[in-house]
């Protein structure tokens, strides 16, 4: 990035100045390569009035959501945040807990007291921030226009919360073997185009190489070196199946350093030569 040559003192001069014209500290703060705590505090320190400067912000805007979080919400209704932007807020309640509020924001007009909010928050902002204000639709939905068209988003929140309470419940029943042979698998799925071996698996894991072999002879029934190449070889009929690499590429690609070797085991594990596989998958 080209704020990467730049001295410390001409990043931070550039970064504050273009603040001064922004409203998002954090697309503002990865343009520049920094991050979000260090874009605060030079405004902070070097800014003059900007929507960014603002320490009542971040507070505010923490606190309604704590508010939100810990409050007894029950049923829908139409509100507005500490800028004055008039939202309609719908909790989704599974046995009796809420699991989540959809929020439908981006209007303007409905509420007395979002006219008072936005006043006082412009006071405390750039120019820019009423100029945006003033774009907010004051086309309202009715209450029931919006519950009908959230309905089929709150069949999905709800089926994903359920699926989400199974897997944690079956992780709360993992063993501390089953959890080793999965961050053994991830990290097998993660590195396999490089070196790998049950030393490197090990190391990273914390465990000995003797037993991260215990771990997958139980959980798995299989070495680790055949789990690699197990992985490394389904890699291989992807890339063969999908792409127009070359059969050595493909062998570099998915951790084979010597391709005649990659072929060799390709053969005798799925029965026929890469190029052979190639062509019978172009076949069917």
């Amino acid at each position: 990035m080209p704020w990467r040559s730049k001295t410390v003192e001409n990043l931070r001069k550039e970064f504050v100045l273009s603040a001064n014209e922004s409203t998002n500290l954090s697309a503002l703060c990865r343009e520049f390569g920094i991050t979000r705590k260090t874009g605060y505090k030079w405004v902070k320190r070097y800014g003059e009035s900007t929507s960014l400067s603002d320490k009542s912000r971040a507070p505010n805007l923490i606190a309604n959501k704590k508010r939100l979080k810990n409050s007894s919400l029950t049923k829908p209704y139409y509100g507005c945040c500490y800028a004055g932007v008039e939202e309609f807020i719908i909790p989704l309640h599974y046995n009796g807990l809420l699991v989540c509020s959809i929020h439908i924001s981006g209007y303007r007009g409905g509420l007395e007291k979002s006219q008072y909010k936005m006043k006082n928050i412009s006071k405390q902002c750039t120019k820019q921030f009423p100029e945006l204000y003033s774009e907010l639709s004051t086309d309202i939905p009715s209450m029931d226009m919006v519950l009908s068209f959230v309905k089929p988003l709150e069949y999905m929140l709800t089926d994903l919360y359920c699926e989400c309470q199974k897997t944690q419940n079956k992780c709360e029943k993992t063993t501390v073997s089953e959890k080793i042979y999965i961050q053994s698998l991830n990290f097998i799925h993660e590195n396999y185009s490089g070196l790998l071996n049950c030393n490197i698996i090990a190391e990273h894991c914390n465990y000995s190489p003797s037993y991260i072999r215990y771990i997958f002879k139980k959980a798995g029934n299989i070495s680790v070196q055949s789990k690699i190449t197990q992985i490394r070889l389904h890699k291989a009929k992807q890339l063969i199946r999908t792409t127009n690499m070359s059969i050595s590429e493909i062998a570099f690609s998915v951790g084979y350093n010597d391709s005649n070797y990659f072929s060799y085991a390709f053969k005798k594990h799925i029965g026929m030569s890469p190029k052979a596989y190639r062509e019978s998958s172009f076949n069917f």
